[in-house]
């Protein structure tokens, strides 16, 4: 929570973190919401840091460990629907409606991960083929 609670301190668009967040899917949308809790509303500027979070945080859907927040987007939504509730700014408005879809797409096409194989890398190639295609 606290590498989450850091980049929200950074203006958008976000350059750092990518590797992180690439990580954590519907977990970096409950990290925000739990440090909302605790502080005083987010500017314009924030929020647009915010969005940029959430975008990261699905960009790389086949990063995401944990299959519940690679499918589930409860938290995403309820913090998105939070930002577009509370702001004037058009452009954030119809930015959290892009991000909205945009996850909603990724969530909808997660696919489980491969189960480890029990035999290491796997078996080695033909002979006279090349592993790499």
């Amino acid at each position: 929570m606290e590498v989450v609670k850091h980049l929200m301190e950074f203006p958008s668009p976000l350059k750092n973190g990518s590797i992180q967040l690439h990580r954590m899917g519907d977990r970096a949308a409950r990290y925000i919401l739990e440090v909302l809790k605790t502080r005083d509303p987010l500017s314009d500027a924030e929020m647009r840091t915010v969005l940029d979070i959430i975008h990261q945080a699905y960009e790389k859907p086949q990063a995401i460990m944990q299959e519940e927040n690679r499918k589930s987007t409860a938290s995403t939504v309820a913090l998105l629907q939070q930002l577009g509730g509370s702001t004037q700014a058009s452009a954030i408005r119809m930015r959290a409606v892009d991000e909205h879809v945009f996850v909603s797409t990724v969530a909808s096409a997660a696919l489980p991960l491969p189960e480890p194989s029990s035999g290491g890398i796997g078996p080695p190639p033909e002979p006279g083929s090349t592993p790499f295609r």
